[in-house]
């Protein structure tokens, strides 16, 4: 995935930016990863070990919004979410930001967040 094909996502889903994607990862805190896929594209492509799966799709993320309060103590807990693409964790940001949660990222496609996760165990 290129540079800029993330760029054109970032602009087009509100995709945080990488550096601040990575800075929530890097930081020593409660920071929850939240995949959004299907079980079948966790079955095809895997998931990033420390990331917690709730589905939703790109209209409805309320199986999302109930179940958040279970995995984040606060509603000012960090949140990263991913998908494939962005789209539905564009739609799963929009709802958690809704019901009052204060720092959420859009962290774009599965490969993305793992790139991000290869690139800082390499640093």
């Amino acid at each position: 995935m290129s540079l800029s094909d993330y760029q054109e996502r970032a602009q087009a889903l509100g995709l945080a930016p990488q550096e601040e994607v990575e800075r929530l990862l890097n930081q020593e805190n409660n920071t929850v990863l939240l995949d959004v896929r299907t079980a079948d594209e966790i079955a095809t492509f895997g998931k990033m070990a420390q990331a917690i799966h709730i589905p939703c799709t790109a209209t409805d993320a309320s199986k999302l919004v109930a179940h958040v309060p279970e995995i984040c103590s606060t509603k000012e807990t960090p949140i990263i979410i991913y998908c494939r693409s962005g789209r539905r964790a564009a739609t799963a940001k929009k709802a958690l930001e809704e019901s009052g949660y204060q720092e959420i990222l859009n962290a774009g496609g599965y490969d993305d967040i793992k790139q991000i996760i290869i690139n800082r165990h390499l640093d």
